[in-house]
């Protein structure tokens, strides 16, 4: 019974509202930052669009993984390593899935803004989810061992 009450209990639910408000904070933070990347290669370095956008990616993988890592999936008791590669396959299907719902949608005479705010959310509770249980996933026994909220 204490198990039940620990995995789907009150407290559970507080604490899942809690890390998916600071996984959707470092997300909007980590999107600042990827536009200013891809801002300061358009307009200071001059590159296409492509060449933007690929430093933009690389960079919003780099920054998600270390934010995500330190501030809202922080007891996680895999290796970086561990962590690193599937922290890259998550965001890789979810930008894979994301581009084709959109296409969906806009296929159907949605316009592309449209498609995007339809998609997303779904998206982002998907990724959170695969990020929590798969990618940043810790042990009971570390739950325990540190007193887990």
């Amino acid at each position: 019974m204490l198990i039940l009450e620990k995995t789907i209990g009150p407290r559970s639910c507080v604490v899942e509202g809690k890390q998916l408000f600071a996984y959707l904070l470092v997300g909007v933070i980590n999107t600042a930052i990827c536009l200013g990347t891809y801002g300061v290669f358009i307009l200071v370095f001059f590159t296409s669009f492509w060449e933007a956008n690929f430093a933009a990616f690389i960079t919003s993988v780099t920054i998600g993984y270390i934010l995500n890592r330190k501030f809202v999936f922080k007891r996680s008791n895999r290796t970086m390593t561990s962590e690193s590669w599937r922290y890259f396959v998550v965001i890789s299907l979810q930008f894979i899935v994301a581009t084709a719902f959109i296409g969906i949608f806009v296929s159907l005479g949605v316009s592309e803004i449209s498609s995007y705010c339809l998609t997303m959310p779904f998206v982002v509770l998907i990724s959170f989810l695969v990020q929590k249980y798969w990618t940043f996933k810790s042990s009971p026994l570390t739950d325990d061992a540190l007193g887990f909220l």
